[in-house]
C-alpha cells in the first residue's frame, strides 16, 4: 500500500529500574459507535499487544489474533461512516488516538490492497489522508501545549526567585504565598499541561 505510520504515535514509557526506557503499545478494543457515543476500552493485558504485555511465552493465541483484527476492521468502519463530518471523525480519532499504532496502519494497508471495488478503495485512501492529518494536528496543539506550560512554569518558578534568578529553600512563607497568588491569578493556564510539564520537570 501507499500508507506509512502515523509520525507520532501514543505510546507509553516508564523508566527500567536498571536504567533505559520501557516503551510499550497499548491496545484498544472500539466499545462503541460514532455520533458522541464512541468510547475506547482498553484490551486485557493478556491479549499480548506490546512489549511486556501478553502471555508468559510472549505469543497470541489464534483467537486473540482474530479478536484484534475484527477490532481494527470495527474502527475503520466506524471511521468510514464518519468520514463525511470532519467534526464527529475528529471526534472519534481523538478518543481512539491509542489505537492508531502500527498494526492499525497495516491493517488499513492491508484493506485498502485487497478491495476489488475502486470505489471502496478511493474511500479508504482518503480516509487515511483524513485521519493522519487529524492526528498530525492533535501531536502539534499538544507539542504547543506542551511549550505554553514550560514558559508558564517558569513564571511561576520566578515569583519566588531572587534578583540573580535563583531559589532557596526552603522557601520563605512570602515566597510561597507569591507563587500561589501568581497561580491563582492565572488559574485558566493551571491544567493538565503544566502538571505533566511540572512532573517531566522533577
Amino acid at each position: 500500500g501507499n500508507f506509512s505510520v502515523v509520525r507520532s504515535r501514543a505510546r507509553v514509557t516508564s523508566k527500567r529500574p536498571s536504567g533505559g526506557v520501557h516503551t510499550c503499545y497499548l491496545p484498544f478494543e472500539p466499545v462503541g459507535r460514532c455520533r458522541g457515543s464512541w468510547t475506547m476500552g482498553l484490551a486485557a493485558s493478556t491479549s499480548g499487544g506490546g512489549e511486556g504485555f501478553g502471555n508468559a511465552k510472549g505469543s497470541k493465541s489464534e483467537d486473540e489474533e482474530i479478536s484484534e483484527v475484527m477490532a481494527r476492521d470495527m474502527l475503520i468502519d466506524t471511521m468510514l461512516q464518519c468520514s463525511k463530518s470532519e467534526e464527529q471523525l475528529t471526534s472519534l480519532v481523538n478518543d481512539s488516538i491509542l489505537s492508531l499504532d502500527k498494526e492499525f496502519w497495516l491493517r488499513f494497508a492491508t484493506r485498502t490492497d485487497s478491495t476489488s471495488s475502486e470505489a471502496e478503495k478511493e474511500n479508504l485512501t482518503q480516509l487515511a489522508n483524513k485521519v493522519m492529518q487529524i492526528t498530525h494536528e492533535m501531536v502539534k496543539k499538544s507539542e504547543g501545549a506542551m511549550e505554553d506550560a514550560s514558559s508558564f512554569l517558569v513564571e511561576i518558578l520566578s515569583t519566588a526567585a531572587d534578583a540573580s534568578g535563583s531559589w532557596h529553600l526552603p522557601l520563605s512563607l512570602g515566597e510561597s504565598r507569591q507563587m500561589r497568588d501568581f497561580m491563582k491569578a492565572n488559574a485558566d493556564k493551571v491544567n493538565e499541561s503544566l502538571l505533566a510539564t511540572t512532573y517531566a520537570w522533577m
